[in-house]
């Protein structure tokens, strides 16, 4: 399986390599298709109120003191940040591609994180998770593989405030299989 995931990174690694040589940054090439099937999927409930200051961000323009880059919007591939326009701070990033057919019908889940720690625990995480799987199901996907590591790196300067810890971020993948199959990958 670690085999499989490595190859699979490789490949991922060299079409973006290749979409960047083709079309310069990634980032300015959006699939409105899969913008619309994203944004459709709206906001939770706690974050309607603050709806008006609250965008969908696509590509990396416009982040101010964010380290973090490659967001995208193609065909089954995405990573996409929910983004508060009037306190200019990142509030959740998901991450999400389809797999090589060749390697099985299957969507990879990279990143699902809530940066603002008063946010996690009020179920964004998990709408978004959903909605995940709502599309998986109609795009006839027959499982999610979620990369779920507490430690990763990406999260080493984060507030660990209200985080899970890796066997609560297992378990909270693991109940949500009812629909499809979830599985943990290393």
């Amino acid at each position: 399986m670690k085999l499989q995931y490595i190859f699979e990174e490789s490949l991922w690694s060299k079409k973006l390599k290749s979409d960047r040589e083709e079309f310069g940054i990634v980032s300015h090439v959006i699939d409105k298709k899969m913008e619309a099937i994203i944004r459709g999927w709206n906001l939770p409930e706690v974050l309607k109120k603050q709806e008006e200051d609250i965008e969908f961000k696509f590509d990396d323009s416009g982040i101010v003191n964010e380290y973090e880059k490659g967001y995208r919007c193609k065909d089954g591939s995405v990573k996409f940040r929910l983004y508060d326009k009037k306190e200019k701070k990142a509030l959740f990033t998901m991450e999400f591609y389809k797999r090589i057919p060749l390697l099985g019908n299957a969507i990879n889940l990279m990143l699902l994180y809530v940066h603002d720690e008063n946010l996690r625990g009020q179920g964004v995480s998990s709408y978004y998770f959903d909605r995940l799987i709502e599309y998986a199901q109609r795009e006839g996907i027959e499982r999610i593989d979620v990369k779920a590591n507490a430690d990763d790196p990406y999260f080493k300067d984060d507030s660990k405030v209200n985080a899970l810890n890796q066997k609560k971020l297992e378990e909270f993948y693991l109940r949500r299989n009812k629909k499809i199959p979830v599985n943990l990958i290393q």
